[in-house]
C-alpha cells in the first residue's frame, strides 16, 4: 500500500507544528517560572524589610521581650499572608507564625538552617527547600535583626 503525497504532507506539517509547539511550551514554562521566582524573592524581600523596621522599632522601645513574640511572628504572618518566624541569635525559635506555643517549643534549633547561615555571613539568606515542620515546599528569605549587635533573626516564608 503506498502513502499518498497528501497524507506525507499533512504528516510532515502536524509533527512540525507539534514541535514547535514543545519548543514555544518549554521556553515559555522555563522564562516564566523564573519570572515568577524573582518577583516572589523581590517581594519577600521588600516585606521583610518593613517586619525588620517593626522589630527594631520594638527593641529601641525597649518592649520586644516584654510583648509576646509569638503574637508579633502572628500578626506579621497574618498582615503580610506569609510564614513569619522569629529566631534568637543562637538558634531558638522564640515565635512562628503557623506554629502555637507548645509546638514552638519543640521545633528545633534554626542556627543551621541554609537561610539562617547565609543571613549571618552576607546580612541576608535565600533558600529553596521542604518544610518538614508545615510539609511543604517552601521559598525562605532571613535577615538579621538589632543594632549594633545582632539579636536574632526574621525570617519569611511562602510556598
Amino acid at each position: 500500500m503506498k502513502v499518498k503525497l497528501h497524507w506525507k504532507l499533512t504528516l510532515i506539517f502536524c509533527v512540525s507544528v507539534l514541535f514547535g509547539l514543545l519548543v514555544g511550551y518549554s521556553y515559555l514554562i522555563f522564562h516564566l517560572k523564573n519570572h515568577i521566582e524573582d518577583t516572589l524573592k523581590t517581594n519577600l524581600k521588600y516585606q521583610i524589610s518593613l517586619g525588620k523596621d517593626l522589630l527594631e522599632e520594638k527593641i529601641n522601645q525597649n518592649d520586644l521581650y516584654s510583648s509576646d513574640i509569638d503574637a508579633i511572628a502572628d500578626k506579621l504572618g497574618r498582615q503580610q499572608n506569609l510564614r513569619v518566624t522569629i529566631i534568637d541569635k543562637n538558634g531558638k525559635v522564640l515565635g512562628d507564625s503557623e506554629l502555637n506555643k507548645e509546638e514552638i517549643e519543640k521545633v528545633e534549633n534554626h542556627l543551621n538552617r541554609p537561610e539562617i547561615q547565609e543571613a549571618i555571613n552576607k546580612g541576608i539568606g535565600i533558600s529553596q527547600r521542604y518544610s518538614y515542620t508545615v510539609k511543604k515546599y517552601m521559598l525562605y528569605m532571613a535577615v538579621c535583626f538589632g543594632k549594633p549587635q545582632r539579636i536574632g533573626f526574621l525570617r519569611y516564608a511562602i510556598p
